[in-house]
């Protein structure tokens, strides 16, 4: 037992001076110095006459490189040690993502650790951890993971024949199909895994009865833990994460409580048990708070994560799955599945993912239109799926988002694409288009958004919309997307608009202009 505990202290001061090492590195990794600190020790060496640096092989010497790549690759320590391997992958990503060290350790992965390969199965998509703190550890480790291999895949020089075969089997494990009536894919099943265990913002004292809430009241600990009030900077005492998220600091809340509880106490001593009680779920409650904070930051950071991977595929490596699938057929198959898998997250609505994932479903949108734009065999079906469902789920993400301004231009412009591939196909069934112009009118009240930010000042969110209710008036046979536009002050404002308007602008040849001219003659 002695010898045990000896071990144990060991262990702790080997983190602690490990925890500080890490730090020093990070720092000057992010501080964004060329030629910084952080990468010489990691054994990083200026090549004379050029932008970038050259990397010692980690293998050849004991260095702090070795340590950190040691630690991330190993399966037992993202449990054991879960804020010293989150800074290992924090310094991997920052190595990889850095123009000056990016090209040698891209390849220096790749060659000898197979681009992380075997942290996929069992790290990336494995079982969320059922502890708490494990918890949001687990996601912040998926999400730095996902940044790494994004930069891997957009990264990598697919000219040499073995770097493509590991670059392939990255994505294949990425996008592996699982199920036998709903498919998805190994990445959006982690997302949606996450999401199904989210935490529910549960508000103070809803567990509780009336006589307990009473003693909530008699603390003020509405005060305190109001969501509003803490949104506000009001309320309880708050303290910064070493991640950075904001919490409340439950030291504070505790004296505070305390207090309260003496003041309480001074008047009704019959009370004591009550109060102590109704302290005790306020602690509990901050505690909730913080848990939900921090876990909403974890599943945004692996959104993030995820959109960064979609990107670098879709964008990046796009040429590379055509080349390796060698069928235009099973990419559409594909490209179609992950849209509805984005889809399918995106409707969960979860807090934090709809930016980054609403960005990745209009990359995945105009690449399935590149690709059906050849002449493959199946494209009627996916023109089919485009059409209905997905057509009829694109208007209903623009709806729930009608309070999210920022994710509604990738939204509509994914809108946009689907209209533009089901306008333009010359092998759409005529009962398909009649279906689709059926899920247009279930969706009628997704206009309300579009003209909305139609008259924003915002010229972005402004010109997105305009084009997309060009869009739509051009797709619709009958009268009723124009007689729902007609009947708002939209038209007014665009006539005033054109009248007040320069000539000259009208004239250019500006995005803007384009919109309006695009939507006056449709």
């Amino acid at each position: 037992r002695a010898n045990a505990t000896a071990c144990a202290h060991r262990q702790e001061d080997e983190d602690e001076c490990a925890q500080i090492a890490l730090d020093i590195i990070l720092e000057a990794l992010k501080s964004g110095t060329a030629s910084n600190f952080g990468q010489y020790i990691c054994g990083f060496e200026v090549c004379a006459g050029n932008d970038y640096m050259s990397l010692e092989n980690p293998s050849y010497s004991h260095s702090p490189l070795r340590d950190v790549l040691d630690i991330a690759t190993s399966l037992t320590a993202a449990s054991s040690r879960p804020q010293i391997y989150e800074k290992c992958l924090q310094v991997i990503y920052f190595l990889c993502e850095t123009p000056q060290t990016s090209q040698y350790f891209v390849e220096y992965l790749l060659s000898s650790y197979a681009g992380l390969a075997h942290l996929i199965p069992d790290i990336l998509f494995g079982p969320l951890p059922v502890q708490r703190s494990s918890q949001v550890a687990s996601l912040y480790h998926r999400a730095w993971i996902l940044r790494i291999l994004a930069i891997e895949v957009f990264s990598a020089d697919v000219g040499s024949m073995a770097v493509g075969e590991i670059v392939i089997a990255l994505l294949k494990a990425l996008f592996e199909v699982h199920g036998s009536v709903q498919f998805h894919s190994s990445l959006a099943g982690m997302l949606k895994g996450v999401l199904a265990q989210a935490p529910k913002e549960r508000w103070l004292g809803d567990s509780l009865g009336n006589s307990a809430r009473k003693m909530l009241t008699q603390l003020d600990a509405e005060s305190l833990l109001n969501p509003k009030l803490l949104e506000q900077g009001e309320g309880a005492a708050l303290v910064a994460t070493w991640r950075g998220d904001v919490v409340i600091d439950t030291d504070a809340l505790k004296d505070e409580l305390l207090s309260r509880y003496v003041a309480a106490v001074s008047n009704n001593s019959d009370l004591v048990e009550s109060l102590k009680e109704a302290a005790k779920h306020a602690l509990e409650h901050a505690d909730e708070l913080n848990h939900f904070t921090e876990y909403t930051g974890g599943v945004q950071s692996i959104a993030n994560g995820a959109q960064a991977v979609v990107l670098a595929t879709a964008a990046g490596k796009f040429d590379l799955i055509l080349q390796a699938c060698e069928n235009p057929n099973i990419v559409s198959q594909y490209l179609c599945m992950a849209i509805q898998d984005c889809t399918s997250v995106l409707e969960c609505g979860a807090s934090g993912c709809m930016d980054g994932l609403g960005v990745a479903l209009e990359c995945m949108a105009s690449r399935l239109r590149e690709v059906t734009s050849f002449e493959v065999e199946h494209s009627s079906q996916v023109f089919s799926l485009v059409a209905t469902s997905l057509l009829g789920r694109q208007l209903g993400l623009i709806w729930g988002a009608r309070q999210q301004e920022s994710v509604r231009i990738p939204m509509y412009n994914t809108l946009c694409v689907y209209l533009d591939m089901i306008h333009n196909s010359k092998k759409m069934e005529a009962a398909v288009k009649e279906e689709s112009i059926n899920v247009l009118y279930q969706n009628m009240r997704s206009l309300q958004p579009l003209v909305g930010d139609s008259m924003s000042s915002q010229v972005p969110l402004a010109t997105s919309a305009l084009m997309t209710l060009a869009a739509l008036l051009s797709y619709d046979p009958t009268t009723g997307v124009a007689s729902s536009v007609h009947s708002s002050p939209l038209p007014t404002k665009i006539l005033q608009d054109v009248q007040d308007a320069d000539p000259r602008q009208l004239a250019s040849a500006i995005f803007s202009s384009r919109s309006y001219a695009d939507l006056l003659e449709a």
